[in-house]
């Protein structure tokens, strides 16, 4: 929540361009935030730059954000869970429910709800059922 907030000061700073955006040396909080988080689940380092970029690029619509977003969640849920098999089906929920998010009205809420129940409807499942670090057939 600490690094979200950061992340709306600098988004929401008066006056602000894009580019101001992105140059804003604050990211800097941020990323060191998620670096702690990162370092006390025992999560590469590389999430803490993956989420500072999917955040510094979603702030400023660069569709670069779309990458972040995916690998952020790859490298989260490969940890969390053990896996990788469902990082891209809930990167994909994670996308969704940024663009639910950034509708700011009751339709949008009440959608986001839904996905976020499924997001971690799989989680959960996914954990509980501790499927094996590689999935290859015959493997």
């Amino acid at each position: 929540m600490e690094a979200l907030v950061k992340q709306d000061e600098i988004e929401n700073f008066p006056g602000h361009l894009p580019e101001h955006v992105i140059n804003d040396p604050t990211w800097a909080d941020v990323r060191k935030i998620l670096l702690e988080f990162a370092r006390t689940l025992g999560i590469p380092d590389s999430y803490a730059e993956e989420t500072t970029n999917y955040y510094k690029y979603h702030g400023v619509k660069d569709n670069r954000y779309l990458t972040h977003c995916l690998e952020s969640e790859n490298i989260f849920m490969t940890e969390a869970i053990g896996t990788n098999y469902w990082s891209k089906i809930l990167g994909s929920l994670l996308l969704i429910l940024t663009e639910c998010h950034d509708k700011h009205d009751m339709i949008g809420l009440e959608t986001g709800i839904e996905f976020a129940t499924k997001y971690y409807e799989i989680v959960l499942q996914a954990k509980s059922s501790q499927l094996p670090k590689t999935h290859q057939l015959g493997a």
